[in-house]
């Protein structure tokens, strides 16, 4: 903070706080003021200045300081530092007129906060709305799978039942029909939740998904390979099915977007009982003016994988209290990590 003085006149003067705070060549306090401002504040500073040392307003305003006038305006210092000020000032009548007398403070922290925080709701109500568009096309395509899927099936199964009494012959259909039945109800549930992943673990459950999306894009000349430790331990199941939701999406992505020969998901355990989980692609990266605050993984960073899939993973992440990464690699491609930590062991209640 610092305190300044403008005549009657428009002299400026000010002491050692404005000095720190705008910085600077050894310039009058006008030209300092005016060089950081640039034009078009300057003109808004100088008419603002000038409305306070009006004569017929300034008595008011040192009788009453809750009619101090409040401006704000962006400084940039000579170091490219740009600056938020809030100026805040009030008129002081003497024999010349009226001068002005004020302070400086730099707001610039809580600017940035307060737009972090409006980037945070914004992107908890996108969130909001890609979730309920999410949950009404599972809806739609679980209509469309048991009606037109399953509903057949059962159907050709019940004729088949009830031709039994006068075609025998009709039990291996039957048993067929069954077995196609039970596949069926398996994909919808795995659609919602790999059943697998709960019986046997993370690395059963993600080697069974890319191997039906190995199956998939049959088509595309992209290989797809799971790398994961022998003997990997059995995770909380909040944490399996984050990451397991993460390395789905991630994978997802990379076929679809990033023209990628080559993903390797890779699982392990680290020191300290972290478990990491990478999956790498020499796909198309990102974009350059992107790759060094992606690997913040800002939502809206990451272009390829879009900006709602990759606030979706940001929330798994930060619901479990994982830490996400997104890096451009070397010679092309994209190195996504997810690191979570148990933490400390509790120490058993007595």
């Amino acid at each position: 903070m610092g305190c300044w003085t403008s005549d009657a006149h428009g002299t400026l003067s000010w002491d050692g706080g404005c000095d720190a705070l705008l910085g600077g060549p050894p310039l009058s306090p006008s030209q300092r003021l005016a060089t950081g401002l640039g034009p078009v504040q300057w003109q808004v500073w100088r008419r603002w200045l000038a409305g306070l040392q009006d004569p017929a307003r300034a008595p008011a305003q040192a009788a009453d300081p809750a009619t101090d006038t409040l401006l704000e305006l962006s400084f940039e210092r000579p170091d490219g530092q740009v600056r938020h000020l809030a100026v805040r000032a009030a008129a002081v009548p003497d024999d010349q007129g009226a001068s002005v007398v004020g302070v400086f403070w730099d707001q610039t922290t809580q600017r940035e906060s307060s737009q972090q925080m409006a980037a945070a709701h914004q992107n908890l109500r996108q969130l909001s709305h890609q979730l309920l568009t999410q949950e009404k096309s599972l809806l739609q395509h679980m209509a469309r799978h048991l009606h037109d899927h399953l509903g057949q099936t059962l159907t050709a199964l019940r004729f088949q039942i009830e031709g039994l009494s006068t075609s025998p012959d009709a039990l291996p259909r039957v048993k067929q029909l069954a077995m196609l039945a039970s596949q069926q109800v398996r994909q919808t549930l795995t659609d919602l939740r790999p059943p697998l992943l709960d019986e046997g673990g993370l690395v059963l459950a993600l080697e069974d998904d890319l191997e039906q999306m190995r199956q998939k894009w049959s088509g595309q000349p992209t290989q797809v390979m799971l790398q994961a430790e022998p003997g990997f331990h059995r995770l909380p199941a909040a944490v399996e099915y984050a990451f397991f939701m993460v390395a789905r999406e991630a994978v997802f992505n990379a076929l679809q977007h990033s023209g990628a020969t080559h993903i390797e998901v890779r699982l392990r355990e680290r020191a300290r009982r972290e478990v990491e989980l990478h999956v790498i692609d020499d796909g198309l990266g990102l974009p350059a003016q992107d790759s060094a605050a992606a690997g913040r993984a800002r939502p809206g960073q990451a272009r390829r994988h879009g900006h709602l899939g990759l606030v979706t993973m940001q929330e798994r992440a930060h619901a479990i209290g994982a830490r996400l990464k997104l890096q451009s690699r070397p010679g092309g491609g994209l190195d996504l990590s997810l690191r979570w930590n148990p933490g400390p062991p509790q120490r058993p209640e007595l």
